[in-house]
């Protein structure tokens, strides 16, 4: 649960969001690594927390279609620096 306390501390640094989404991509981001697939479904299964998998399956969908996300933020430079 450590790990998703740091992902939350760096992410609130580049994204003006509100603290429970911020909470939730870190959240979902282990999900994918913990799953090894990007199936939404199978990183719904493996969302941590007390919520049902629907439940969590529609707030991926929910992160996704209501969040502006800039794509070149996240995009990996070989030599380390963000564009």
């Amino acid at each position: 649960m450590e790990h998703l306390l740091k992902m939350k501390e760096i992410f609130s640094q580049y994204f003006n969001w509100h603290y429970q989404r911020v909470e939730f991509l870190g959240n979902f981001i282990s999900s994918i690594i913990r799953s090894r697939s990007v199936n939404m479904q199978k990183v719904a299964e493996n969302i941590e927390g007390s919520a049902k998998v629907e439940s969590n399956y529609r707030r991926i969908q929910r992160l996704f279609e209501k969040q502006e996300i800039d794509y070149d933020m996240w995009s990996v430079n070989p030599h380390g620096n963000h564009p």
